[in-house]
């Protein structure tokens, strides 16, 4: 037997979301293969969720020593961050230093380029 429209919607999505996909990618995803308005398949999954007794977000719970492990784990990500711009910042700035080289370099045969084609005319 088939289910109510935001039973479907609701399965739909959470099959997506235990799969990996974000919430709002999910929604995107099921309006897309159902034809239907993004707005309309996230209601449905709301009320269905709602009727579920599912209300705001459910986090489970998490050890101290968890949570320790994610805070260290973000604040190596943001020292790899650092270190990732700045070696942006000098490939850019070497990029920046050889267009420079280049320009400072050919300025002077550019200017009498055009100073000749001035006087030429």
């Amino acid at each position: 037997m088939r289910g109510t429209r935001a039973e479907e919607t609701y399965k739909a999505i959470t099959e997506l979301v235990d799969q990996g996909s974000r919430l709002a990618d999910a929604v995107r995803q099921v309006a897309a293969e159902t034809g239907r308005n993004v707005g309309a398949v996230r209601a449905a999954y709301y009320a269905q969720r709602s009727k579920l007794g599912q209300h705001g977000r459910s986090r489970a719970p998490i050890s101290v020593e968890d949570a320790v492990a994610q805070a260290r784990q973000l604040l190596q990500d943001a020292l790899s961050h650092i270190d990732e711009e700045l070696a942006a910042a000098k490939r850019a700035l070497d990029a920046a230093t050889d267009r420079y080289d280049a320009l400072e370099a050919s300025a002077a045969a550019r200017k009498a380029e055009l100073e000749r084609k001035i006087a030429a005319l």
